[in-house]
């Protein structure tokens, strides 16, 4: 019998449900330590130090006053974490035209046998700066679980009357001598949650839990993936389908009415496991990509936590995700040139088995090329922490330099490189962070993961990622039934959230992403089921919520189930991402802007020039009326000769002139833009 995990939505339910016949058991010696991890020292990619947030947020005792930093806005509580866990599930959207954010969540209500059964969403019309009050429950269906929200503004309109508000979220059906999920609803809202249009998923087949909304504005379609149940027992049939709606979220179909999945497990070989599916729809909408980590396993029941085999899964769509293939297309990262030191030598990527997290997400360019983000280790040895000490006593001192990394794996026309976007500290994302006990007696690891996550600016020019990682200290996340037979927790692993981004006409490993910012830094609150929204700001602005996990004012059986609080990281801003400009020579030579070539050109033209000394240096484009319509750079450069990639296909066709400025020097010609 074919043994593979499936993430999301496959994988999420069962998941859910054991989740809460848990109960989450310490061995005696270890209740409570505390252990201090050597600093890892910074990589020569690495330029300064991260920067600070301006305050952290602070957990309360229940029931007593809650303080936060100007960094921290609580958008709600929530009946459990699983209002928010699902790697590939968004609950947080952006629409940079009008400045809009929105968050959706389950409630709090617990109210006769209801538990969070209630959906609420929170607005912004700022950037998240302030937001308004929360709404009433936006939901049409008893239970609603797992929702997700997009901002819908294809035209770019910068009224909020033009945005509508797509949501979708599950829900549990009834079937012969069973109940799982079974159908999909949705809802078309305005901008301010008025004219509420409700709809379902097509049936048949029925349906599990539907993946993030992703959108073409070029197309004007909204996006998602969501695999089918058999309707005559609700069991999962492995097939996932695509789905798209043509008038923002109204109503969705089917994008193949034959329905033919895009994907089917049957797919996967049997030396393989497939994990955390993600997926993305090109900017023009021409493309769509369903991408996996691919676990290769060497025998029946073993499986490295880090492996040179492990590959990056993808399938592709050239026709807007009407067809698919069947075959994938691998990635292993020793078959990328090129690969940086130190992941130039065994580096491999990294499985979750127990709960079927790798780290993956993908997004699409500009160019219609994917960028997927993964960590990749050089250590194929897993670590494990509570080795080192004294467990009689508790004490351990753990001095130990974690070679892995964040990286993006890009696709460039046929070949692939591999950028570093930071060296993670951690107690591997793929060690034990605790142990659980089912009903059953059997024990398995809940796991700790970096949740990378992708956002891109509305021009498609500029990517950016989240992740989280430990801090210095790690404290065990156990919890234990004490003798008045109520549930004791301890802290959780303490975990912050970072933030880099690139222009996707940078050049060079390790140069092109900006030094990582930490946006937390919580000293008694685990950051944890980070989401961050698909759409960036046009100013870098980056839009993240978190869930404060592990201690609630309702004690649950589990700690993933007790009440949680949702917040909403303000003032994330990524500045002065710009397209890299290449050294030819760093022979100085005297001043002088060459002729881009092509010219004409459509999309892009390459523009030469020469500086004499180091000094600030801009180029600017205008119109044929004289306005600025870009700003290619504007930074420090040294002397010698350089090239920039100008990119206009968000340009009309036309006469353009490009200007140089550095120092005293400047120099103007004309280009030609022909669509």
């Amino acid at each position: 019998m074919r043994r593979f995990f499936v993430c999301m939505a496959l994988v999420m339910f069962v998941t859910a449900s054991r989740a809460q016949q848990q109960t989450v058991r310490l061995p005696q010696p270890l209740k409570g330590v505390t252990v201090t991890i050597q600093e890892t020292a910074p990589l020569d990619m690495v330029k300064k130090t991260p920067a600070e947030p301006a305050g952290r947020t602070v957990r309360k005792a229940p029931a007593a006053s809650r303080s936060t930093a100007n960094t921290g806005f609580e958008i709600g509580r929530m009946a459990n974490t699983f209002a928010t866990i699902g790697q590939n599930r968004n609950q947080i959207a952006c629409d940079p035209s009008t400045n809009m954010v929105v968050v959706i969540h389950r409630s709090n209500e617990r109210e006769g046998s209801s538990v969070g059964d209630e959906l609420i969403v929170r607005r912004s019309t700022d950037h998240g700066s302030t937001w308004g009050a929360p709404s009433p429950n936006v939901a049409n269906t008893a239970t609603p679980r797992y929702p997700n929200i997009f901002l819908y503004n294809p035209t770019k309109s910068t009224n909020p009357a033009d945005v509508k508000v797509a949501i979708l979220w599950p829900q549990v059906v009834t079937y012969p001598g069973t109940s799982t999920w079974g159908e999909v609803n949705s809802l078309q809202t305005d901008h301010d949650l008025t004219g509420k249009v409700y709809a379902k998923f097509p049936t048949p087949p029925n349906w599990q839990i539907p993946e993030a909304i992703m959108a073409s504005n070029t197309a004007g379609r909204l996006y998602t993936v969501c695999d089918a149940v058999e309707p005559s027992n609700g069991q999962s049939t492995g097939q996932f389908f695509f789905f798209m709606s043509t008038n923002g979220g109204a109503s969705w179909q089917l994008a193949d009415p034959n329905v033919v999945p895009m994907w089917d497990v049957a797919y996967v070989p049997e030396d393989e496991r497939v994990y955390n599916l993600c997926s993305d729809v090109s900017p023009d909408g021409s493309r769509a990509i369903f991408a996996y980590i691919a676990g290769r396993i060497s025998q029946e029941g073993s499986m490295p936590y880090i492996s040179t085999d492990h590959a990056i899964a993808y399938f592709e769509s050239t026709d807007g995700g009407l067809t698919w293939p069947v075959q994938p297309t691998y990635i292993s990262i020793a078959d990328i040139p090129d690969l940086p030191s130190p992941l130039n030598v065994n580096a491999g990527l990294g499985i979750a088995p127990q709960l079927s997290i790798g780290d993956l997400d993908v997004v699409y360019d500009k160019y219609n090329e994917p960028h997927f983000l993964v960590t990749v280790s050089t250590d194929n040895n897993p670590y494990n922490p509570l080795a080192s000490g004294n467990p009689n006593t508790g004490e351990f001192s753990i001095v130990h330099v974690d070679s892995t990394f964040l990286c993006e794996v890009g696709r460039k026309g046929t070949d692939y490189y591999l950028n570093l976007v930071a060296q993670l500290r951690t107690i591997r994302g793929f060690r034990y962070s605790y142990v659980t006990q089912s009903s059953t007696g059997a024990h398995y690891p809940e796991t700790i993961y970096h949740e990378p996550h992708w956002a891109i600016n509305l021009d498609a020019d500029k990517i950016y990622a989240k992740w989280v990682e430990v801090d210095s200290t790690l404290k065990f996340p156990y919890a234990a039934i004490n003798s008045q037979n109520q549930l004791v927790l301890f802290q959780d692993t303490i975990r912050n959230a970072w933030v880099a981004g690139r222009h996707v006409d940078s050049r060079g490993n390790n140069c092109s992403w900006t030094t990582p910012m930490k946006i937390t830094s919580n000293t008694d609150v685990d950051v944890k089921y980070t989401k961050m929204a698909h759409f960036a700001g046009n100013d870098g602005e980056l839009h993240i919520i978190y869930t404060e996990w592990g201690l609630g004012e309702r004690p649950d059986d589990d700690p993933n189930l007790t009440d949680n609080i949702l917040w909403y990281i303000q003032g994330v801003k990524i500045e002065g991402i710009v397209a890299e400009v290449e050294k030819v020579s760093e022979a100085p030579g005297d001043f002088s802007l060459a002729q881009n070539y092509p010219n004409p050109f459509n999309p892009s033209t390459t523009i030469t020039f020469t500086l004499p000394t180091a000094g600030r240096t801009a180029l600017r484009v205008y119109n044929a009326l004289g306005r600025e319509v870009a700003t290619v750079f504007d930074r420090e450069l040294s002397a010698g000769t350089h090239r920039v990639v100008f990119d206009a296909r968000n340009l009309p066709s036309g006469v353009y002139l490009y200007k140089l400025e550095s120092g005293t020097h400047s120099a103007t010609r004309s280009m030609t833009l022909i669509k």
